[in-house]
C-alpha cells in the first residue's frame, strides 16, 4: 500500500506538477508568497480624459496606456496574458488588452515603477495604480498579496509622470 504524504502545515496531500505523490514539502507548495501571477493596473479611476503613458518597471518600457477618452481607461500588464479583470480593480470598462511580461522583470527588493506622460491630452492626470499577486478562484482572479496601491496625479504634458516604489516579493 503506497504512503500518504501529508503537508507539514496541515492535510493537504502533497502531489507534485507531475501527479506524483512526494513527501517534499517545497516540491509543489513553494512559497505561498509566490503562487499565482503578478500584475500591473494602470486605471484612469475618475474617468476623465488624461494623457497617454508610458509604463515602464526598473527602467524597462513594458507598453503603454491610450487614455484619451473621458472613460476608465487604463491597461493591466501580467505575468499571465489571461488577467483582463481582478477583484479590487477600480474599474477595467475601457481597457486595452493585457500585455504579457515576465516576472523576472520584478527585481528582488526594492522596484521603481513609473508612469510617463507620451501625449499630451490636456485634461491632467488622475487614477490609480496596483501592483497585486493573483490567484485564479475559480470564478474571478483573487488578490492574494497587495505590493502597491496608489494613486497617480501631476499635470498634461509630453515627458512629466510619476514614479512609484515597492519591494518585491
Amino acid at each position: 500500500m503506497a504512503d500518504l504524504y501529508l503537508h507539514p502545515d496541515g492535510d493537504a496531500l502533497l502531489v507534485t506538477t507531475a501527479g506524483e505523490l512526494t513527501a517534499d514539502p517545497n516540491c509543489c507548495c513553494g512559497s505561498e508568497e509566490l503562487e499565482g501571477f503578478v500584475a500591473i493596473a494602470v486605471c484612469n479611476t475618475n474617468q476623465r480624459k488624461d494623457d497617454n503613458f508610458s509604463v515602464r518597471l526598473n527602467g524597462t518600457e513594458l507598453g503603454t496606456v491610450d487614455n484619451n477618452q473621458h472613460a476608465c481607461t487604463g491597461r493591466i500588464f501580467a505575468t499571465s496574458d489571461n488577467i483582463t479583470d481582478f477583484a479590487g480593480l477600480p474599474c477595467h470598462d475601457a481597457f486595452e488588452p493585457t500585455v504579457l511580461i515576465q516576472e523576472t522583470a520584478f527585481l528582488t527588493g526594492t522596484n521603481t515603477l513609473r508612469i510617463e506622460s507620451i501625449q499630451n491630452n490636456g485634461n491632467n492626470n488622475l487614477g490609480g495604480i496596483m501592483v497585486v499577486r493573483l490567484v485564479w478562484s475559480g470564478t474571478q482572479w483573487e488578490i492574494t498579496k497587495t505590493y502597491l496601491n496608489d494613486d497617480y496625479f501631476f499635470p498634461s504634458g509630453v515627458g512629466l509622470g510619476e514614479d512609484f516604489e515597492f519591494d518585491y516579493p
